[in-house]
């Protein structure tokens, strides 16, 4: 008996490792953030930062491969990207690189205080630099601006003040952007139009030199790469739109297949090979909303939230109620029980994952996907009840717990919830609270926003500073405790990846891997 009992314990133990093997989706095994039965991690680093294992070869990002996470499964490391290249084109198009080159930025701000600014920007003397224009700068965004506008647009006023007298009339900038993608036959009609304005001469070569002689083409992309080298294995390829930088959306492996979503297509390949098995026409082009398998489902916000049977594709509901195409699904659930949570334009929605049917809806709103342990659930709201709040879903519906409510810039940082407690390493804080009390437990600014945080081996990894700098921190400590700050050079969207103590993470040309494990 005690034999039988020893093997049923081993039997168990290596089910339960399998079960939270790899980092095969957006957000781990259980697409909250946790990855289980990690190594000891280390918290102590060399000057330049985490020993790296490899980097891969160059990869681009943002404007030309947006900012997807990477993905763990079975020894390989997946990417899914709309990778774009610039060809010698005898077209020219203002596009929206050469609006963000030219310093163009569509604001909500009144009439009145746009006025303000460009008066003072203006009359600013070219002597005044350095920390005397910042503290200017200080004062003046603190008479003018409100808190809210704080938050939106400092930075583009900074920069409206620090370009000076260079920088570009709004009314010039308004007309660019009046003709954005518009294609122009040749050089010489995008010459014919500027000149048609009578701008100065200086402004005429700034916008004529901000419109390169070439256009872009795009591929829906994936790469699966070896965890141990970073080796090519096997790519994807196969011709797209152009998108820009919005397509942020993560695949998942799931029985030996990859599923994702790119430029106007969702694809399930083959994960040893690359092989095409279906694809599937999407209505958003380059989504940032991450897919989910479950019970033989497919699950996206496409615009709408669809479900698409796994094995081939088909159409198996569509829930046109539930609206947006960045915040990721996540399951509640199994069986008839089965929900889906998932964002939409302004409420959290429960969606009965068999029918499509809605189940219950709060408000809500936002980027932020569900963080799910039992019947809790944990979500940062952004267009009504702004902040982070908790759940209980119960029988009945759903039933708020508690909620922290908060303004920020972003809300698209998703919470961890993790042994009796839910943190938030998100819309520019550090916050750590008790799940059922909602006592916080430490709540530190941080400059963190975008990027959803990990945890392993009971500590908490974000990127901060645009990515550039990973932190570490006691996940189970009541008082905030940074065990470590180390340069990374991440990019600032996509999420880091973890498994075995080695993190992996998107830089803005290649992905790397990490050894965090304690010798």
């Amino acid at each position: 008996m005690k034999l039988i009992t020893t093997l049923s314990t081993i039997l168990l133990l290596n089910i339960t490792a399998n079960l939270h093997a790899g980092w095969p989706q957006w957000r781990g095994t259980d697409r909250n953030g946790v990855a289980y039965n990690s190594p000891k991690i280390t918290t102590d680093f060399a000057e330049d930062g985490p020993k790296m294992v490899w980097e891969s070869i160059e990869i681009p990002s943002d404007d030309e491969g947006g900012h997807s996470s990477v993905i763990v499964a079975e020894g390989k490391v997946y990417l899914s990207l709309i990778w774009h290249r610039d060809v010698p084109a005898k077209q020219r198009t203002i596009d929206t690189r050469v609006l963000r080159k030219l310093g163009y930025r569509s604001t909500k701000l009144e009439p009145e205080k746009i006025a303000a600014m460009e008066k003072a920007r203006l009359s600013l003397s070219p002597r005044l630099r350095g920390g005397k224009l910042e503290e200017w700068m200080k004062e003046w965004i603190a008479k003018h601006l409100t808190e809210e506008e704080k938050l939106h647009y400092e930075g583009y006023v900074k920069s409206r003040f620090k370009q000076g007298r260079y920088a570009l009339p709004l009314d010039v900038l308004d007309t660019a952007a009046s003709k954005k993608d518009k294609v122009f036959s040749d050089h010489e009609s995008l010459v014919s139009w500027v000149k048609s304005h009578s701008w100065p001469e200086e402004i005429e070569e700034k916008v004529l030199d901000a419109i390169p002689a070439t256009q872009q083409v795009a591929h829906d992309t994936v790469l699966c790469l070896d965890n141990k080298t970073g080796k090519e294995i096997w790519r994807f390829e196969t011709e797209t739109s152009p998108v820009g930088r919005s397509a942020a959306s993560t695949p998942c492996v799931v029985n030996g297949k990859i599923y994702t979503a790119l430029g106007a297509h969702g694809y399930c390949l083959d994960a040893k090979t690359g092989k095409e098995i279906w694809r599937n026409e999407i209505s958003t082009k380059g989504p940032s909303a991450s897919p989910l398998v479950v019970e033989g489902k497919v699950i996206l916000l496409d615009n709408t939230l669809k479900a698409l049977d796994a094995k081939t594709g088909k159409l198996l509901w569509q829930q046109k109620e539930v609206k947006g195409n960045k915040s990721s699904p996540s399951a509640w659930g199994k069986g008839e029980d089965l929900t889906i949570l998932s964002q939409s334009n302004a409420s959290f929605v429960g969606i009965n994952g068999n029918t499509g049917e809605i189940r219950w809806q709060v408000q809500g709103g936002g980027d932020s996907s569900a963080a799910i342990s039992g019947d809790y659930v944990a979500i940062q709201h952004q267009r009504s009840d702004s902040g982070l709040v908790v759940y209980r879903i119960t029988k009945d519906g759903i039933e708020k717990v508690w909620e922290h409510l908060f303004e920020s810039r972003r809300y698209a940082s998703s919470p961890i919830l993790h042994d009796g407690r839910v943190h938030l390493l998100g819309g520019s804080r550090h916050l750590s609270a008790d799940l059922d009390s909602g006592k916080i437990l430490w709540n530190k600014p941080s400059k963190c926003e975008i990027a959803s945080p990990i945890l392993a081996d009971g500590k908490l990894f974000i990127t901060e500073n645009n990515g550039g700098i990973l932190k570490i921190i006691d996940a189970t400590a009541n008082e905030y405790t940074e065990l470590a700050s180390t340069k990374i050079r991440a990019m600032r969207c996509p999420s880091p990846a973890i498994d075995d103590g080695f993190l992996y993470l998107r830089r803005e040309k290649s992905v790397c891997c990490f050894d965090l494990r304690k010798e």
